[in-house]
Order: C-alpha cells, then structure tokens, then sequence
C-alpha cells in the first residue's frame, strides 16, 4: 500500500518540477499572445500538481488504501508522461 502511495506522490512532484520548468520555459516568449497563452496552461499545470500533491499526501496520512491509491498513481504518470513530452517539445 505504501509503495503505491509513494509512486504517486513522487509522480505529483516530479510533474510539479515539470510545470515550473515549462513556466521557466514560456518566460522568454510570455509577451507575445501564444506566449501568454502557454504561461497560463503551464500555470494551471502547476496549479494542479500543487492541489494534487497535498490531496495525495493527505489522504495518504488519512489512512486510505491501495483502491484509492492505485488509480490516482496512474493518472499521475500518464499525466506525467504528456507533461513531459509538453516539455520536451517547449524546449525546441
């Protein structure tokens, strides 16, 4: 139970690093209208990593077992994994 719990958190935070990268990414283009645009897609990708990362952690310390852990763990990677593949693309 515990090691479901952990991949998702670890999951949230590594999206959380993600979406501040992506932020740092958008900064050089923010003034132009895409720019803007993707400050605040990346901002709401932030956002939700935070709301995710202290729900995951709370309901962890709640006590809830791996039926509620193990479909959040994987909608986090495969949220992950498009944030990452967002991010690889923002670099280019």
């Amino acid at each position: 139970m515990k090691i479901v719990w952990a991949l998702a958190i670890i999951a949230t935070a590594a999206q959380l690093a993600i979406a501040l990268l992506l932020i740092y990414n958008y900064l050089r283009i923010g003034r132009t209208p895409l720019g803007k645009y993707m400050l605040v897609l990346a901002g709401l990708f932030l956002a939700q990593s935070a709301l995710a990362l202290t729900s995951y952690t709370y309901w962890y310390f709640r006590g809830y077992g791996v039926e509620v852990a193990a479909p959040l763990a994987m909608i986090t990677l495969a949220s992950l994994a498009g944030l990452t593949i967002l991010y690889f693309i923002s670099r280019i």
